[in-house]
């Protein structure tokens, strides 16, 4: 980085205890040993095992009956009552994954309120991902993907017809309804529920929703209004660039006249690159906080420089990412 001492800085790494006590020589043995020995098994010794940085429960009240009343009468105005069995189906199954975690029926709930105010205002949305695999997310107008398997809809009379032979329902060639003649909706691209939720459930919901640039602050500020001070901006850890590591070794390596091998380059290319060069906020990422809780039971907090408003957390959203929402 161009500074003139930097071949005569302290090197500082991990010491053995004979290693440690050879610092500390221009003390008696015996203070020596207090201090490197005695003195470093006290403090660690007083360190619980159970000890964890950060709290690892945390838990949402997201209201259930509200999400199956929301699914159950988008599907019943669209599909009519009772539903198909293969619908009712698919919606039980997808419901019963979603309702034993109330972080994710709280997540599914916040994106329905997000999509209808920017439908309200005029802004088209537009989801991302393997979310477009919920039955769920596209009932209550998440998503404007069906995963159902290709079908024809008679909006008129509501009959339905699936043809699982194909892939996918637009593709479907014109039709008009065998009941009352009235022209029908092709629909379903034949996502299964394995996309988004797992074999078994498992996998960690991940919904991303693309607004416009116009709608974004008016997002966060509902959000705000429904959760106050539990909103917080995501941090995120900018490391040095591979490229820019190999930069910074190769002029060390000018200035000092020195030669590494391959590998010995390689090797410390791929260090220098995962060095924190600075902490800045997620452009879009926000966590709530569960209501019983502080931020500062997860993580440190920063102030964003330009946004004086707006509390950020000081670690990297990806280590907050599987306990927050």
């Amino acid at each position: 980085k161009g500074f003139a001492s930097y071949d005569s800085q302290p090197n500082y790494y991990f010491r053995t205890t004979d290693e440690m006590l050879a610092e500390f020589d221009f003390l008696s043995k015996t203070k020596a040993e207090e201090i490197v020995i005695k003195n470093s098994n006290m403090v660690a010794n007083m360190v619980e095992e159970t000890f964890e940085p950060i709290d690892s429960d945390a838990e949402y009240n997201g209201d259930a009956d509200e999400l199956k009343k929301l699914t159950y009468d988008a599907a019943n105005e669209k599909y009519g009552q009772p539903l198909p069995e293969v619908i009712e189906n698919r919606i039980k199954s997808e419901l019963e994954i979603i309702c034993k975690n109330g972080k994710s029926v709280l997540q599914y709930l916040i994106c329905e309120i997000i999509v209808k105010e920017a439908k309200k205002q005029g802004f088209e949305t537009g989801s991302r991902g393997s979310v477009g695999a919920s039955l769920v997310a596209n009932l209550i107008g998440i998503t404007n993907t069906n995963p159902l398997d290709a079908h024809y809809l008679c909006k008129k009379c509501g009959h339905i017809e699936f043809h699982s032979e194909e892939n996918c329902g637009v593709d479907l060639p014109p039709k008009k309804c065998p009941k009352c003649n009235d022209d029908m909706e092709r629909d379903g691209y034949s996502l299964s529920n394995e996309f988004f939720w797992g074999y078994d459930g498992e996998k960690d919901l991940d919904i991303d929703l693309n607004l416009a640039p116009e709608f974004f602050d008016k997002s966060f500020e509902i959000i705000s209004d429904m959760f106050g001070e539990s909103v917080v901006c995501c941090g995120n850890v900018a490391t040095i660039s591979a490229k820019m590591a190999h930069y910074i070794l190769d002029e060390y390596t000018k200035r000092s006249k020195l030669k590494f091998s391959n590998i010995r380059e390689a090797e410390y290319t791929e260090k220098i690159s995962k060095i924190k060069k600075k902490t800045t906020r997620h452009p879009g990422g926000i966590f709530i906080i569960p209501n019983d809780k502080d931020i500062e039971d997860y993580t440190p907090i920063q102030i964003a420089s330009d946004e004086i408003d707006k509390t950020v957390t000081h670690f990297d959203f990806r280590d907050l990412w599987d306990r927050l929402l």
